[in-house]
């Protein structure tokens, strides 16, 4: 009896000394490798925005498609839907106050992963927001992205926006089209 009670005793000792070690537990996830980015964007050749305009009072909303190019650390195309309300007015005019936009895109290219140093391809959606003052056409705004596929599945980031919010192919901006921004990768549950 007191082999069995000695034994028992050992036996809560070696579990317990493996439990407060780690041993025998899952390790924590590691934390996520992040890194600065940075891409501009043009006007995809042969690929005029769509717009469809709305008057609402003395406002207007305005639906646009846009496919524009990224280039940088980012390289590939990013097809975007835009919905814009603009404050005192329809088309740009000097009447405009502000406006304001959400937009929803997919990117389709590859991804320089500088943890690495290698390109990572696949598909990215991206939610955006922008607002436009009384500069227009520049514009500034925040963009991050919510999910990606292939190679780009694991991928997040988020960063702002400077531009103009009108990007016509053979056009030049008013403003250099950038992102600056944080990329990182997730852990798979």
């Amino acid at each position: 009896m007191v082999k069995r009670i000695a034994m028992l005793v050992l036996g809560v000792v070696l579990v317990t000394a493996l439990v407060l070690t780690g041993w025998g537990c899952a390790k924590p996830a590691p934390t996520p490798t992040s890194w600065e980015v940075r891409w501009t964007w043009t006007a995809k050749p042969a690929s005029p925005p769509v717009y469809a305009e709305t008057k609402v009072g003395a406002d207007a909303l305005r639906n646009i498609h846009s496919v524009v190019l990224w280039t940088g650390d980012f390289e590939g195309e990013l097809a975007a839907d835009w919905q814009i309300v603009f404050r005192g007015g329809g088309l740009p005019t000097p009447a405009i106050t502000q406006q304001a936009g959400h937009g929803m895109g997919t990117f389709k290219g590859k991804v320089l992963d500088k943890s690495t140093n290698t390109w990572k391809e696949g598909t990215l959606v991206l939610n955006m927001d922008m607002t436009v003052g009384y500069t227009y056409p520049a514009m500034g705004g925040t963009c991050s992205i919510l999910r990606g596929t292939g190679e780009l599945a694991n991928l997040r980031g988020e960063g702002t926006m400077t531009g103009t919010s009108v990007i016509v192919p053979g056009v030049p901006s008013a403003v250099p089209n950038e992102f600056r921004g944080k990329v990182w990768w997730i852990q798979q549950p």
